[in-house]
Formats: structure tokens, C-alpha cells, sequence
């Protein structure tokens, strides 16, 4: 409603949709009537819930019907999280779940999307009586069965699964036939989650699975090979996160991951085998550290010339890995989005060798991490001369440097190195758009962070480190970058802090949903 200048605005007037019947005005029947029949309208009330807290809303949830029943809504709509050691708290979660309304249907079913459960007990004691426990894996197996009927259940998470699916008989079979899932999570697969693996009815979109290590009883035999463990999902599973495991030379090839994570001990096969297995990835990640190769030249050459013989993907758009590991796959062609993190300076500075994979690789963006030696690295001739030769980043757009400092890193002038990058990387990239700096401090030593007596050199030169003056001066020495930031963390003198200078810079790369 519009007013006319100089005219008032009538009041707003709340008022119930149906007068309240007669009745003593403090009486029980007539509190609950107003109760249930709000002067405000449902759905003003409803928006007003979905912005209160979880506790908030279980008190509302015990003053009206209409509270009691739509209020179930708002407490599932983000993940939920179950302890499976609290048996009391399986069993509460499952009958809260199980509730009816005047029909006698399970309501509450559909508005769980997303559960995790996980071995432990937070903020209470662990319940192991026998006779509990076995009625927690009942009351799971029963919620798992229900939800497989008349759920929507979108994103299931188990952690330790082994132990998990223990809990009854037929939980495993009741997991594996849910329909809807999208995303599922197992970690420490053995041969329950096999079985649960393998009779799954979802078509899933994404998947982890972290396979149980070792070689006892309890693994002998066991399916390990992810492509057959999601045999059901080949043509719907986008992203694939495997540990513990690898594929063969017999694995099944799931022509629609476009996202593939790698974890601990997957590098162990030969790369022909994730090509044959996985042939259209354009988003890879490789976090297997157990594969990470000695400080051998030969071994790294030997190793790129078997799998540059097997034909690697041609093209990336996103990798994450370290620069061993950058090497060792052989990526002939272009990577849109490099992420380089390193645990070791030992492939950095071997001569020309980043130069040659960034000239082979020509990133429009390009994240470089480095853990150890940092500091020393970030000043010398090597990374500078990478930056300063013609052909290697030409078509950089986004730098970001992250450097996390520790123990070999105390005894330099950090502020100092960083300043060398200025007028050689920064200005010599005439197409870069944004700079992004992250330093985080890691003080291994202990108890002696606690007074600035104690402060080695590295922190007392960061300590007075003017981080706005610094981002000023990447935007001098380079007028094309629109996009500055700056942070350091963990310092133990000063707080996490955080310079930014024009707008946010966000990465953006072809879709990992586009059809191969």
C-alpha cells in the first residue's frame, strides 16, 4: 500500500484466519487454540523459521501443532550427523525419524537429504551394554529400510564402515537398497561395504571410497577394484574420490567421471590403467604421497617416458598434484587451472624443470604451494627465472604463491624475498589479472612462542611486515591487475589478517557436467 505525502499509513492488522470459539480466557483449551491458530499467516511464520537455530526450533517445536509438525523440516534441511557408539542417540534419532502423522505416514522420511554417521561418541559417555547395542543396529537397519520405501535421501556418509555395517545382520542390505542416493561416502571398506557396494541400487553422481589396508583374513579376497565396486553407477558417476585402492588392467571404464581425486596408495598401477579406466577426466587430483619418488633424476625420467609412451590425457582442466607427480603423468597438452603443492623443493630445483612442464601446460591459472623451504625458494634464482623466460606463462592470468613456513624457514627475511617478485614476476606478466599471496606460519617448537623475547628472525621480520603497503606495490608495479590479496596466518604476535585490494577473483573453468 502507498501513501500520499502528508497522509498517515493506517496500522497493519494482524488478525486470525477464523475467530477463536468462546472460552475462558486462561483456560488450557483456550491457550492451545491460540496457539495453534497464529495471528500471523503460516507461511510468514514458516519463513521466519528457516532463519532460527537448531535449538531454537526444537523449543517452538513443543508449542504448536503446527510447529511440532513442520518444524522437522528446518532441523534436517542441513547435514545430520549420527554416533553410532551412542546407542541411546541412534535409537532417539530413529524414533524421532519414524514418527507418524494422523494418516499414518513417515513424514518426516523425505526431509532427510543428507546423513552422516561415524564411529564415537561426542560430548557423552560410550554406551557398549549388549543388549543396547543390538537394539542401536536394529533400530538403524529399521530407519534404512523405511527410508528405502518412502525417503529421499540424497548424500550418505559412513565412516568406518566395517564397524558400521556390523551393527545388524541386514544393515548392509538395507543401505543397498536406497534409490536415491547421489552421494556416497565410505571409508574403510571391508567386506560389508563391498556387499553394500555391490547390490546398490542408487545411480550415483559421486562417490569416495577408502578401501580397509592390509593384508589379514578379514581382506583376503575382497573386491578392491572401484570400477566393479560401482559397476551400477557407470554412466551416471561424475566424480570419483578412490584410497586404499587402484585399477587393473581388467577394470571397467566409467566414460562420464569427469572429476577423479587419487588418494593414499592409488599410483601404485600403471597410469594405462586410469586412462583406459577413466578416459574422460577433465578435473584430476593426485594425493597419494605413498607414491612420492626418492630424490632420483633417473627414476622421475624413467618413469615420464612409460607413461608419455601410453598416451595421457591430452588435456586438463584443473590438476592439483605435487611437481613430482606433474612430471611422472606426462600431460601433454593444455591445463587450464595448475595446482602445484609441494613437500619438498627437491623437483623445483632441478634446472628447467618447471619451466618445461608451465611451457608444455600453459595455465591460465596457477596455484603454487610450497611446504618446506620456502621461504629460501621464494627469492631464488630458480622460481625467478622460471617466471622471467619467454613461453612459460605467457597466458597467465591468476598467480597465487602460498607459502607455508617451518623450522628450515626461521632464520629469513621473508617481507625481504617477497619484495625480489615484484619488479621480475609480477610486472614481467603483462596478462595477469589477479595476485593472490597466502603465508602460513608453522611454529613447531614448544612453549616458546609465547613472549616476543623468543621470536626467531622470520617472525620478528613479519611482525612488522606492512602487508596493505606491499599489495599497493604489486598494483604499481603491474596496472593490468585488477584483483590483490594478501593474508598471513598463525603468526604467533599477530592476528590472521587479510588485504584485499579490488574486486574477488573467482576461478572459472569449463564444467565438469558437460558430456563427454
Amino acid at each position: 500500500m502507498r501513501s500520499t505525502p502528508g497522509c498517515p499509513v493506517p496500522p497493519l492488522v494482524l488478525t486470525t484466519a477464523e475467530p477463536l470459539q468462546s472460552a475462558p480466557q486462561g483456560s488450557k483449551e483456550s491457550i492451545l487454540r491460540r496457539m495453534n491458530r497464529p495471528h500471523l499467516n503460516i507461511d510468514i511464520l514458516l519463513h521466519i523459521l528457516s532463519f532460527a537455530d537448531k535449538h531454537t526450533i526444537r523449543r517452538l517445536m513443543h508449542t504448536s501443532e503446527m510447529f511440532h509438525r513442520h518444524g522437522a523440516r528446518y532441523l534436517l534441511q542441513d547435514d545430520v550427523k549420527i554416533h553410532t557408539e551412542c546407542n541411546s542417540q541412534v535409537m532417539s534419532f530413529t524414533q524421532f525419524m519414524l514418527c507418524r502423522d494422523r494418516r499414518g505416514h513417515y513424514y518426516r522420511l523425505p526431509f532427510l537429504r543428507s546423513l552422516k554417521l561415524q564411529r564415537g561418541c561426542a560430548n557423552r559417555g560410550r554406551d557398549t551394554h549388549p543388549e543396547s547395542s543390538t537394539l542401536a543396529g536394529s533400530s538403524l537397519q529399521l530407519l534404512f529400510t523405511m527410508l528405502a520405501r518412502t525417503g529421499n535421501l540424497l548424500k550418505l556418509s559412513i565412516i568406518d564402515a566395517e564397524g558400521i555395517l556390523a551393527m545388524h545382520p541386514k544393515l548392509s542390505e538395507a543401505v543397498a537398497a536406497l534409490e536415491t542416493l547421489e552421494d556416497l561416502s565410505v571409508c574403510l571398506v571391508g567386506k560389508e561395504g563391498v556387499r553394500m557396494l555391490t547390490a546398490l541400487q542408487s545411480s550415483l553422481v559421486r562417490a569416495t571410497i577408502y578401501m580397509c589396508s592390509g593384508s589379514g583374513e578379514d581382506t583376503a579376497g575382497l573386491e578392491r577394484d572401484p570400477t566393479c565396486l560401482l559397476s551400477h553407477s557407470s554412466s551416471s558417476l561424475r566424480g570419483l574420490c578412490i584410497g586404499s585402492t587402484s585399477v587393473g588392467a581388467s577394470s571397467l571404464c566409467l566414460p562420464n567421471v569427469r572429476q577423479l581425486v587419487l588418494e593414499w596408495g592409488t599410483m601404485a598401477s600403471p597410469l594405462q590403467y586410469y586412462i583406459r579406466a577413466f578416459p574422460n577426466v577433465r578435473d584430476l587430483e593426485v594425493r597419494d604421497e605413498s607414491s612420492e619418488s626418492e630424490e632420483n633424476i633417473e627414476y622421475l625420467d624413467t618413469q615420464r617416458a612409460h607413461n608419455l609412451a601410453t598416451h595421457s590425457w591430452p588435456s586438463l582442466d584443473r590438476l592439483r598434484c605435487s611437481i613430482s607427480h606433474l612430471y611422472l603423468l606426462g600431460i601433454p597438452g593444455h591445463i587450464c587451472c595448475l595446482e602445484i603443492y609441494d613437500t619438498d623443493v627437491f623437483c623445483l630445483r632441478i634446472p628447467g624443470l618447471l619451466d618445461t612442464l608451465l611451457e608444455c601446460a600453459r595455465p591460465r591459472f596457477l596455484q603454487l604451494g610450497i611446504w618446506n623451504e620456502s621461504a629460501e625458494y621464494i627469492g631464488s634464482p630458480d622460481l625467478l627465472e622460471t617466471f622471467s623466460r619467454p613461453g612459460c606463462v605467457d597466458a597467465l592470468e591468476f598467480l597465487e604463491l602460498r607459502l607455508d613456513l617451518l623450522e628450515r624457514d626461521y632464520d629469513h627475511d621473508l617481507p625481504a624475498l617477497l619484495e625480489k617478485i615484484i619488479p621480475v614476476v609480477v610486472a614481467s606478466l603483462k596478462s595477469l589479472t589477479a595476485f593472490s599471496l597466502n603465508v602460513d606460519y608453522h611454529d613447531w617448537r614448544t612453549g616458546s612462542g609465547d613472549s616476543e623475547s623468543f621470536l626467531v628472525p622470520l617472525e620478528r621480520a613479519l611482525e612488522a611486515w606492512d602487508m596493505a603497503a606491499f599489495a599497493h606495490r604489486v598494483r604499481q608495479a603491474n596496472p593490468t591487475i585488477s584483483s590483490i590479496s594478501v593474508s598471513m596466518e598463525n603468526h604467533p604476535m599477530r592476528e590472521d589478517e587479510s588485504v584485499k585490494v579490488g574486486p574477488v577473483y573467482q576461478i572459472q573453468y569449463a564444467s565438469l557436467n558437460a558430456s563427454p
